[in-house]
């Protein structure tokens, strides 16, 4: 029991327990971790919630093979979504847990009852998405609940379909902060005249899903290359910066893209390749990085003193930028001296992505 890319460049509450959910503003970052097996033993380090609640408890207990497990027991039913008898688990602070959408969350739930009992789970991500789903657990019997790609939904989006076990907006996996077992106690038709219950649950896991080979994508608007091992890169062309930077940004001389910054496409900090065609593969879920490259012979004319120029990226298409915010420093007239790059990584989405309609970029100046 223990257990990929058209894109081009232009111009940047949780679920209640009664079943509604809405969108709440966007957390502050946080670092993003692979999810470790939690089995409740002793070794481990406590994530989940516990204790005595106003109609419960919830307490680690032995297994019969001597390892451990939690369970949630409800001597009588809350008739208040406030007090539901409930454990949560949470990644370490300042951390949320990162999968794809194609890896799969297990874990072992038994039901001890005498009759069939439902148990449901709330996943909630760090953009204020939560995500209910719902599993039958036969009486006196163990099964393995899994949460995929269905149930995970798009982030955002409501979907719900009863009899699957889903309902309410789907959640980003790779942003779960949170994880709530519990019961809708409050529903009397829901596990019909049983007036107490008790689940164990043990062994919460994560299966890694495997990206469909045949889920890839071609990016266009890049620099056609002669071979297929020509760098992805393209200009960005000064419409999208002239009215901010074009009697002040001066110089710049990177050969067949005079006057212009360039952005060059990574993955895993190597450099992407384009076919002869100019396009690229690149997976859904991966991490891809613009590289904006300040070359050595700008200057900010005029400039007096320190001088950030801030470039902000955003997608009017919603795709995840990891990376939003980023700026070079300029001091007095003088050429930036070293050949700068800043990077900003996005997550591939499924489909084609169009680096000139999906992307936008702002530009600001900043004196310091």
């Amino acid at each position: 029991m223990k257990k990929f890319i058209m894109f081009a460049l232009a111009g940047v509450v949780a679920l209640s327990n009664v079943g509604l959910t809405m969108a709440a503003a966007p957390a502050a970052p946080a670092k993003a971790i692979a999810f470790a097996p939690i089995s409740f033993e002793a070794a481990e380090a406590v994530l989940w919630t516990s204790g005595p609640t106003a109609t419960g408890s919830v307490d680690v207990i032995a297994n019969a093979d001597g390892t451990k497990a939690l369970k949630i027991d409800i001597a009588s039913r809350a008739a208040d979504w406030n007090t539901l008898t409930s454990s949560t688990i949470n990644p370490p602070a300042g951390t949320v847990w990162s999968l794809t959408k194609y890896d799969t969350l297990k874990a072992s739930v038994t039901n001890p009852n005498n009759f069939e009992s439902e148990i449901r789970l709330n996943i909630t991500d760090n953009l204020g998405n939560t995500r209910l789903t719902i599993f039958k657990i036969p009486a006196n019997s163990t099964r393995e609940i899994a949460i995929d790609k269905t149930y995970w939904g798009e982030p955002g989006v409501k979907s719900a379909d009863w009899d699957a076990g889903y309902a309410q907006v789907g959640v980003d996996p790779s942003q779960i902060k949170a994880i709530r077992f519990y019961a809708a106690e409050p529903t009397p038709s829901i596990m019909e005249g049983q007036s107490s219950m008790a689940f164990i649950i043990d062994n919460i896991h994560v299966e890694k899903g495997v990206v469909p080979s045949g889920a890839s994508f071609a990016i266009t608007n890049i620099k056609p290359g002669k071979t297929e091992t020509a760098a992805a890169f393209m200009p960005l062309p000064k419409t999208h910066y002239e009215a901010l930077l074009g009697k002040t940004l001066v110089g710049g001389t990177p050969p067949a893209f005079p006057n212009s910054m360039t952005v060059q496409l990574k993955k895993d900090g190597k450099n992407l390749a384009t076919a002869a065609d100019g396009t690229l593969m690149v997976a859904a879920g991966d991490t891809v990085t613009m590289h904006v490259q300040m070359f050595k012979t700008y200057a900010l004319l005029g400039n007096a003193g320190t001088t950030n120029l801030d470039i902000s990226l955003s997608s009017p298409k919603g795709i995840k930028i990891l990376t939003p915010t980023n700026s070079q420093t300029f001091v007095d007239a003088n050429p930036i001296g070293v050949l700068a790059g800043l990077n900003f990584d996005f997550v591939m989405p499924e489909g084609n992505v169009d680096l000139l309609n999906d992307f936008k970029w702002d530009f600001k100046l900043t004196p310091q």
